[in-house]
């Protein structure tokens, strides 16, 4: 709808967006297409949800001089036991396709792994 130079111009918004937000022990790198993702070491799953939660609002609530919102969805995991990097990113990436099926400007962690 806008062009490439405005979706370039959106996509290293979003990057800046998410480096002011992140620590420097964390790694960020862009995933492919209009994905990103950020590995947090030495970080328990509720940290990444209230990290994840940080970024989708500042995302929401900047202005991208587009018509309409510009938001994120985004998929939370966090590494268990035996885990491989496949199986950690593979949780992530089905918690991303959650929160767009359920309307998208959502973080998704996987619950499954939030302990009592």
């Amino acid at each position: 709808m806008y062009g490439h130079q405005k979706g370039d111009w959106c996509l290293q918004k979003t990057a800046e967006i998410l480096k002011e937000r992140i620590r420097k022990t964390d790694v960020l790198g862009r995933w492919g297409g209009e994905e990103f993702i950020v590995i947090c070491p030495n970080t328990h799953l509720a940290e990444s949800v209230l990290l994840g939660e940080s970024i989708r609002k500042a995302i929401e609530e900047e202005s991208f001089n587009i018509e309409g919102n510009y938001t994120v969805s985004i998929g939370i995991s966090s590494i268990q036991k035996d885990d491989e990097a496949n199986c950690i990113i593979k949780r992530a990436d089905e918690n991303l396709y959650l929160a767009k099926s359920k309307g998208r400007n959502r973080v998704e962690p996987d619950y499954s792994l939030i302990k009592n």
